[in-house]
């Protein structure tokens, strides 16, 4: 146990003459909320009280020099002095300068402040230098009990640090018996400690220190400590490992003497189950059950459905959040349910932006910002530019300026660089919270990257260490990642590229991450290895990943891509196990499973099973059909629809028969009526219908469709083209070009045929590929001179 929390006071409840600003700050910080208390106190005059409260708060932020810096500033008459005094023997023990800041408060005329700030130096020498000049901090302990048996403690548990367990207990045991309360409570938690790296040492498991944990919070089921007791425990797995502390967990979160008990107990019962399964719709269930049947739970169903909510909707994911808002205090649920309207909304129409700002009018201080931004994002989409330059002048709060700056930054970031950097530059000018610096220097390297920059691109990239980033939000995550990988790619040489990206994510899986980190860098990694050709190695990838997530669609996707990359290994047995690959997929309740169903219907025909494959693709269809028609004119499931058919199309078409492609073309023909699909899946339904038709002499049709296809690519000249990165654009234009001439020769339209050759040669798309083009343009000399198919006829008969 860290002797350091020893002497650390909850925060205290002082009455005082604060400003609003100030009072702001203290009941944020008081939820938790340290970065907001810190906008809060932005601007407000630096009196003592703010000065105190700006320290917590940077304490909590683990900030401690810029908190001892604050915390100085109180004066030594003020009522906050002796707070902002253990605030400072606080820090003490977390800063290099720590013996420095301690001295002048030894010799403190508040004897107790004197004593803390003595014990910490010698706890200090212990640890750091292993020496401690005890004599001062004897004769004090001597007249103070909590002293004494603090300078007890420290020497168990520097016993307990250098594996002299016998030590360290019987010294835990003296504290235990003459000590003051406080004392005798940490003595406790340290016992356990020892007796759990005595168990460690000797390979054994007793158990004594679960033992005395659990002891610990039926006694003290109102102590500070008993939330110390439940975090040990969790940390150790014993609650889902441990039978006897699952049932205790069950039976504290229902004691209703003991609602602080209660809430922590059952806010780890929620942990657990959110831990098993799908994340939105156990906290749901959970809140739900709390709410309506235990109304012992509700102080603890608030809170969590605060914090539920919140993240929810900071990660983007407020189709789930609307679960959690029934327990919410009205005025804080008036303002979550105006933003979750507005995020049904078109962005682009003015009832979105009128939304947001209502809800940024009613919000919290922490909804605020994000309010204020997405109405800045859907005044840009609905191109209103007075009401952007509106809001950007706005005479808000710090926090709020900074968060509109930041967003208008990344909405210009492509079309004014300059401008964009200037924006971030002055938000990095108004004292940033830890994530407006992170976004901002993000949106830096962005503009880096846009001008070349590579190599300043990845300096400021690589000051954000492992323990920085643990604590972000997935899309900053992501973000950073995205960034990274294409500074890579900028920097390096092709043959050193793909190489480099291997090595960083391979070491960025073998740190501590978040669960959605790593699943996302997993993936990643395994697009890699499947673009590469290293299959094997993608399958091996992936199937660890479906092994060890728990979250459903994050399985549901690995197993599909696991499937897909089986297959590509070519072998029967490893196109047989993608079947069941793709079926394991399929069994999951999961956004993918009409995918991996469709899939592993495709693969039974594969391998001659050609009336189950049928029957199961018509099933898979029918489902999707039945759930489309509950909302017609829908775009649910449009893509899954399409794929399906596009599939069932295929397998139809296999047969060559004329009657079979007739069937497979009217099938085909149902994807372009599909409400809500892009050009790209048009385009690709276009190509598959001119294949068919072009199979069953339909020449004419072949041709409408191509020339579909052509006319939808635009003729733009493509940005950077002499990056040459994979062009979808430039790839289906091929195809389409292809098909349509081969049309019109069949068609004996030569001289047609022959400018379409031209026309495509000198498509935009088509001019960063060289050899593409030499191809077109030497169509377009042997056409107009390709005997006809009569020519070649009498030709052969002479």
């Amino acid at each position: 146990m860290k002797l350091s929390h020893l002497f650390i006071l909850s925060l205290p409840a002082i009455i005082s003459t604060a400003t609003a600003d100030v009072q702001q700050a203290e009941q944020a910080l008081r939820n938790g909320r340290a970065d907001v208390a810190l906008q809060a106190l932005e601007g407000c005059p630096q009196t003592a009280a703010a000065q105190y409260w700006k320290g917590r708060s940077l304490i909590a932020l683990n900030r401690n020099q810029e908190a001892v810096a604050a915390l100085l500033q109180v004066p030594p008459d003020s009522e906050y002095y002796p707070f902002a005094a253990k605030g400072i023997i606080y820090c003490a023990r977390h800063t290099k300068n720590g013996e420095e800041l301690l001295q002048p408060l030894c010799n403190s005329t508040d004897e107790h402040i004197a004593a803390l700030a003595q014990l910490a130096l010698a706890e200090i020498q212990i640890t750091r230098h292993n020496n401690a000049d005890t004599s001062k901090t004897g004769k004090l302990g001597a007249k103070d009990a909590a002293i004494s048996s603090g300078l007890l403690l420290l020497a168990a548990e520097q016993h307990r640090q250098n594996k002299e367990f016998d030590q360290a207990l019987t010294l835990c045991k003296k504290v235990e018996a003459s000590a003051p309360t406080r004392q005798r409570e940490y003595s406790r938690i340290l016992l356990a400690e020892v007796f759990y790296d005595q168990e460690a040492a000797a390979g054994t498991t007793s158990g004594k220190g679960e033992e005395i944990l659990l002891q610990f919070i039926s006694t003290h089921p109102e102590s500070d400590l008993a939330e110390e007791a439940f975090r040990r425990l969790e940390k150790r797995g014993a609650f889902i490992t441990s039978k006897y502390a699952h049932r205790k967990l069950e039976e504290w979160a229902k004691d209703s003497n003991s609602l602080h008990r209660a809430l922590l107990a059952y806010s780890i019962l929620q942990r657990i189950a959110l831990q098993n399964t799908a994340y939105a719709e156990t906290g749901a269930t959970l809140v739900h059950h709390a709410l309506n049947l235990d109304p012992v739970y509700l102080p603890a169903t608030v809170q969590i459905s605060n914090l539920h909510a919140d993240y929810l909707i900071r990660e983007g994911k407020t189709d789930q959040a609307n679960d959690f808002l029934t327990p919410i205090p009205d005025a804080k649920k008036d303002a979550y349910s105006l933003f979750l309207t507005a995020q049904t909304m078109d962005a682009k129409t003015p009832q979105a932006m009128e939304t947001y700002l209502q809800c940024a009018a009613k919000a919290p201080a922490d909804l605020v910002p994000i309010a204020m931004s997405n109405a800045l994002y859907c005044a840009r989409a609905a191109g209103n530019n007075e009401k952007v330059a509106e809001l950007l002048a706005t005479d808000a709060p710090p926090a709020v300026q900074r968060a509109l700056l930041l967003t208008h930054a990344g909405l210009i970031i492509k079309r004014d660089a300059q401008q964009a950097k200037a924006e971030v530059e002055r938000v990095l000018g108004m004292s940033p919270t830890a994530d407006e610096l992170a976004d901002g220097t993000l949106l830096l390297t962005q503009i880096d990257l846009e001008n070349g920059e590579f190599s300043a691109a990845l300096s400021k990239l690589s000051q954000f260490t492992t323990k920085h980033r643990h604590n972000w939000p997935i899309k900053r995550v992501l973000y950073y990642y995205g960034l990274y990988l294409h500074a890579l790619d900028c920097e390096q040489t092709s043959g050193y590229l793909t190489e480099n990206h291997k090595n960083f994510l391979r070491e960025s899986l073998e740190t501590t991450l978040r669960d959605d980190v790593r699943e996302a860098i997993s993936l990643t990694l395994a697009n890699i290895y499947a673009d590469e050709g290293n299959h094997q190695q993608a399958l091996h990838l992936l199937e660890a990943l479906a092994e060890k997530t728990t979250n459903r669609d994050t399985r549901a996707r690995a197993l599909l891509l696991a499937g897909r990359e089986s297959t590509q290994c070519l072998t029967l047995d490893s196109v047989k196990k993608g079947a069941q690959l793709f079926e394991q997929a399929a069994a999951l309740d999961s956004m993918y499973r009409y995918r991996a169903a469709v899939l592993n219907a495709a693969i039974l025909f594969r391998i001659n099973q050609s009336e189950e494959a049928t029957r199961r693709i018509t099933s898979t269809i029918k489902e999707i059909e039945e759930i489309r028609s509950a909302t017609p004119g829908s775009t649910i499931l449009s893509e899954e629809y399409a794929f399906a058919l596009t599939v069932l199309a295929d397998i139809q078409s296999q047969n060559g028969s004329k009657q079979a492609l007739e069937q497979a073309i009217k099938t085909n023909a149902q994807i372009i009526s599909i409400p809500g699909l892009t050009q790209e899946w048009h385009n690709r339904t276009y190509l598959q219908q001119a294949i068919f038709c072009s199979r069953a002499a339909k020449y004419e049709q072949a041709l409408i469709n191509y020339r579909n296809i052509i006319n939808s690519i635009p003729k733009t000249s493509r940005k950077n083209a002499a990056h040459k990165a994979k062009d979808d654009k430039a790839y289906i234009l091929t195809l389409a070009g292809t098909g349509a001439i081969d049309s019109l020769r069949n068609l004996k339209r030569k001289t047609e045929a022959a400018q379409m050759a031209i026309d495509i040669a000198e498509h935009p798309a088509i001019l960063a590929y060289p050899e593409r083009r030499n191809l077109f343009l030497e169509w377009a000399k042997i056409l107009p001179t390709e005997p006809t198919g009569d020519e070649k006829n009498q030709s052969v008969n002479r």
